[in-house]
């Protein structure tokens, strides 16, 4: 059913309503996550230290994980994940290839 608005009053309601039920989706959400810590995209490209185009590109090639709130244009990210995707990149230390190639030999040899 399409209705048409004739005041701006009207509008204005529309809007409201649609902002509110916006951020109580987002409050959700936040909720279900644990109350972990949601970054936008300014805060994200700020803790990854790179650019927001840089950070736009790694979503489009579905390097880093986002949400939007549904109906909504703006993307979030959780920081743990990106704590997790930052790890994911890690490359071990002598000490640990090291303890890695004793662990190894010990089970081979049992």
């Amino acid at each position: 059913m399409i209705q048409i608005l004739n005041t701006k009053e009207e509008l204005s309601a529309i809007v409201e309503a649609s902002v509110l039920k916006s951020i109580e989706r987002l409050k959700i959400i936040q909720t279900q996550t644990d109350r972990r810590e949601i970054l936008n995209t300014v805060e994200t490209a700020k803790f990854l230290k790179i650019a927001k185009p840089t950070l736009y590109g790694y979503v489009n090639q579905n390097k880093i994980s986002c949400f939007k709130v549904k109906g909504g244009k703006h993307l979030y990210f959780i920081k743990s994940d990106l704590e997790n995707w930052l790890l994911e990149g890690k490359r071990p230390t002598k000490q640990e290839l090291a303890d890695d190639i004793h662990t190894l030999l010990k089970t081979k040899k049992k």
